[in-house]
């Protein structure tokens, strides 16, 4: 529920930058800023989830990939080249497992011609299986796990 909660917040309360990806002006990605001005790409959108389930004890990380999102212009797997990360999503871990999960895509709120539009809350990326995560996602590395955090 607690991770259900902050996925729900973050996809309704932050706003995808496609001025910044545009116009290669991104703002700051960092949790402070990005809570601050509720503006980011999808590292802010991960970062600011970390922070946020970190800060209720619960083990959380963000995952660094590759996904077949917007800079692939609908592509599939067979024409893209998937060698370095373009994709940043969250992996927390409650009841014995790990729950994947990616605020980004599940938002479509949008900051685009200056503006905040705001979206819906999907719960399509919430939760998913290994193999139906990897249909549009894949894993080059995970970040180092904190369970004790003050």
């Amino acid at each position: 529920e607690k991770v259900k909660a902050v996925h729900d917040w973050v996809a309704a309360n932050i706003y995808y930058d496609y001025d910044g990806v545009r116009n290669n002006t991104r703002k700051k990605i960092d949790t402070i800023s990005v809570l601050n001005n509720r503006i980011a790409v999808c590292q802010g959108y991960a970062e600011v989830t970390v922070s946020l389930l970190r800060s209720l004890g619960i083990p959380t990380r963000m995952v660094n990939g590759f996904a077949l999102g917007v800079s692939t212009s609908g592509r599939s797997w067979d024409e893209v080249n998937a060698t370095s990360s373009n994709h940043a999503w969250n992996e927390a871990y409650v009841d014995g497992r790990w729950v994947m999960f990616d605020a980004t895509w599940n938002s479509t709120n949008r900051y685009e011609n200056g503006r905040k539009v705001d979206g819906e809350i999907r719960l399509t990326y919430f939760d998913l299986t290994m193999e139906a995560l990897s249909n549009t996602h894949k894993v080059f590395n995970r970040q180092r796990t904190i369970t004790n955090c003050y």
